[in-house]
C-alpha cells in the first residue's frame, strides 16, 4: 500500500478534463462548501455557482432546493449537468445521509502517519482509491460517481466488520520533494450481500507539507 502511494506521488501525470457534453444525469457524494474566491472565474463564460463539492471541482446550484442549508455537510446530490458548462450541475434531489463516506485525518507530512477512513460501519467490502487530481466519471444513480482524475491507483481493499468502518493507515513517503503535492482519495462500499451495489463516497483530499509541522500521533478519525 505505500509503495503504491509513493509511485502515485513520484509520477509526472496530470489531468483531467472533469464532464461532459451533452447534458447528463448524475450522482455524486460530496462535502458542499461556499465557492471560493480562487475558483470563482474558473468556467467562463457560464456563471459560477455559489456552491462548489469539497476536492472534487465541481459547481451546483438548483433552483428548487436550498443548498445553503447542505454547506459543510457531506451529502449524496443528484443533478444534470448545465449545457456548455463544464463541471457545473443543476440539483434536483439531495440524500443527507449517504451510503457511502470518506474522512481523512492526520498530519500531511512526508514520514507521517495518516489515516482514510471509509464508511458506514458495519460488514462490508470497502476499497480506497487515489490519484493526482480529481476527475467526473458517471456511473448509475445508485452508484454515484468515481470521481477520481487520472493517473489513479487502487491503493487497499478488503472486508472490514467494524462499527465505526474501514480504517485504511499508512504513512506518506519520507521525501521532502514531494511537498506542496495535491493527492486525492475516495472510497466505494458494498454491502456483503447477493445482488448490493459498489457505491461510491465523497473524495478527500490534502496537499503535502513542508516538514517542519509535527506527526498526529493517533489520528482521530
Amino acid at each position: 500500500m505505500r509503495s503504491a502511494l509513493a509511485v502515485l506521488l513520484l509520477s509526472c501525470a496530470v489531468s483531467a478534463q472533469i464532464i461532459p457534453d451533452p447534458p447528463i444525469e448524475a450522482s455524486f457524494t460530496g462535502v458542499v462548501e461556499l465557492t471560493s474566491f480562487q475558483t470563482a472565474g474558473a468556467n467562463p463564460p457560464c456563471f459560477i455557482p455559489n456552491y462548489m463539492l469539497r476536492c472534487t471541482g465541481l459547481f451546483v446550484q438548483s433552483s428548487t432546493i436550498d443548498l445553503a442549508q447542505y454547506v459543510g455537510q457531506n451529502v449524496k446530490l443528484f443533478g444534470t449537468s448545465v449545457f456548455q458548462c463544464d463541471n457545473i450541475f443543476e440539483i434536483t434531489a439531495v440524500d443527507p445521509d449517504p451510503p457511502a463516506t470518506l474522512a481523512f485525518c492526520g498530519n500531511p507530512v512526508p514520514g507521517c502517519d495518516i489515516r482514510l477512513r471509509s464508511g458506514p460501519g458495519g460488514t462490508a467490502q470497502h476499497f480506497l482509491f487515489v490519484a493526482a487530481a480529481p476527475g467526473l466519471v458517471p456511473l448509475s444513480l445508485g452508484k454515484g460517481a468515481f470521481l477520481l482524475g487520472e493517473p489513479n491507483l487502487l491503493l487497499a481493499a478488503g472486508v472490514f466488520s467494524d462499527v465505526d468502518g474501514a480504517a485504511f493507515d499508512f504513512t506518506l513517503p519520507r521525501d521532502v520533494s514531494l511537498t506542496g503535492i495535491p493527492v486525492f482519495f475516495q472510497a466505494a462500499r458494498r454491502e456483503i450481500l447477493l445482488g448490493s451495489l459498489l457505491r461510491f463516497s465523497n473524495n478527500e483530499c490534502f496537499t503535502i507539507l513542508g516538514p517542519s509541522p509535527p506527526c498526529i500521533v493517533d489520528p482521530d478519525c
